[in-house]
């Protein structure tokens, strides 16, 4: 992160995946899901897509989305750092 303000989250959305039109640059997600519970873990799946909308950022910003078990902080799945730049802050991007 390039600067001090610190981003809000908006939304966080697990789908099968996310169509940009090329158009109009609206997001459609598909296959949303309402709720995810497994009887054992680790699960293997083939792509499931996460979307993030984030407020109240201004500048250049790099971020990591990291799923970890809440009984012990161990990382359960991590992304790759995606950067993004917020040229308003009070755009949602």
């Amino acid at each position: 992160m390039t600067n001090a303000r610190q981003p809000i989250g908006v939304a966080i959305v697990i789908c099968d995946a996310v169509h940009t039109d090329p158009l109009s640059a609206k997001r459609t997600l598909l296959g949303v899901f309402s709720y995810l519970s497994f009887e054992s873990y680790p699960i293997a799946f083939k792509k499931l897509t996460t979307y993030l909308a984030v407020t109240n950022c201004i500048g250049y910003y790099a971020l990591t989305l990291r799923v970890t078990n809440l009984a012990d902080e161990s990382i359960i799945a991590q992304e790759k750092e995606i950067a993004f730049n917020c040229p308003d802050p009070l755009e949602i991007v």
